[in-house]
């Protein structure tokens, strides 16, 4: 069975700091690649590029145990990198393990395989922030944005949802799938279809 390699354009990130200097370079492009050969999901890799396409560093996202984040292929195969509102950090979406055998990862509840947010630090540690068992049954995680402390996801049906620190919480349902989000200025911006709105005010979490 042939194994896919996508690079999700959603993913790509343009590095202009250095608050990532020990793992990534300032002024490089960083892509997330999936890499799977089903539905039952495949792991991810973080790839650095110069401006003239030379490669960089390659970072393999763990797929398995508390920090494991697993991605999946799917005909709306989305899984946005972002950075924090501080540089710091970049992050992205995903599950927190595989799917059995002839079970699609997109099908199953979030109860049996949570979805998940991962995330990169500037030394280099990949860990798991956020989670959530109780929305985006039958769905995925299309977007993720954080403030440095907060975390906000938006995906299939509800929609926009906070994950924490404080209680999970469903926060717009917008009528278009949400493919970006952004935390910037001090609000929550989403994208969806051809345009961008703030969410709320601040950073909502009701």
């Amino acid at each position: 069975m042939p194994i896919f390699r996508v690079l999700l354009f959603g993913g790509i990130l343009l590095y202009a700091s250095s608050s990532l200097g020990q793992v990534l370079t300032a002024g490089r492009v960083a892509v997330l690649e999936f890499s799977g050969s089903s539905g039952q999901g495949g792991p991810y890799t973080i790839r650095e590029f110069a401006p003239d396409g030379t490669p960089g560093a390659v970072l393999n996202v763990p797929d398995s145990g508390p920090d494991g984040v697993v991605g999946v292929l799917s005909s709306t195969t989305a899984a946005q990198m972002s950075r924090s509102s501080s540089g710091h950090e970049l992050l992205f979406t995903g599950f927190a393990s595989y799917s059995p055998n002839g079970v699609s990862l997109t099908s199953t509840t979030a109860a049996a395989v949570p979805r998940v947010v991962g995330r990169l630090d500037a030394a280099g540690n990949f860990s798991r922030i956020a989670s959530t068992s109780t929305y985006y049954d039958g769905g995925q995680l299309y977007a993720v944005a954080s403030d440095g402390v907060n975390v906000w996801v938006a995906g299939s049906d509800p929609g926009i949802c906070y994950l924490g620190p404080g209680p999970a919480q469903v926060i717009n349902t917008p009528s278009l799938l949400t493919f970006g989000l952004t935390f910037a200025s001090g609000d929550l911006f989403a994208a969806g279809g051809t345009s961008v709105s703030r969410v709320g005010s601040g950073g909502p979490s009701v």
